[in-house]
């Protein structure tokens, strides 16, 4: 997940996640262009290492809203950080999405932004066995808080989501 500058002296960062469940930050390197080269690492090393999950992490979103970026892992666990170069990444939230919803999501393969307004971000996660879960979080003075929107949905029987867009806008001919 590509994390944009705060303003244009500084430079984006980038967020990867591994099987070993810790996440990494990277430095990206500055385009000349708008939509030149893609933005990759500038170093052999990231900034910032961290554990985030007991095993894989299955997925990364950022979230422009929050100023956070949600992962996913196969612990079950849904991770809200705040990034920075000072204080690399830092842990706000963390909720245990499968075992709250006491085995009706298996595990969870993909996070999506849904929609976002100042503070609010609405995600979607979708599970190994064809599921979508649908997720709320809110910053509340600093904190962050983590709510399951409701039961999840089976769309497709025993069949993997692997991605998931955002909500498209429609287009009238």
């Amino acid at each position: 997940s590509l994390l944009p500058p705060s303003d244009d002296t500084l430079p984006s960062l980038l967020v990867s996640g591994g099987v070993d469940g810790r996440i990494h930050m990277w430095l990206s390197n500055p385009t000349e262009e708008p939509c030149g080269t893609a933005a990759k690492p500038n170093s052999k090393m990231p900034l910032h290492t961290l554990l985030a999950h007991d095993g894989r992490v299955n997925a990364i979103v950022y979230s422009p809203a929050t100023k956070l970026i949600y992962t996913a892992g196969n612990d079950g666990f849904l991770c809200a950080f705040r990034a920075s170069l000072r204080d690399g990444l830092e842990l706000v939230s963390k909720r245990n999405i499968q075992k709250e919803l006491q085995g009706k999501l298996s595990r969870i393969t993909v996070v999506s932004i849904l929609r976002e307004c100042e503070n609010v971000c609405h995600l979607v996660l979708g599970s190994a066995e064809g599921q979508l879960c649908f997720v709320t979080t809110k910053i509340n003075e600093g904190s962050v808080d983590i709510r399951i929107d409701g039961d999840c949905v089976t769309v497709a029987d025993d069949s993997m989501i692997y991605s998931i867009t955002s909500e498209i806008d429609t287009v009238s001919y």
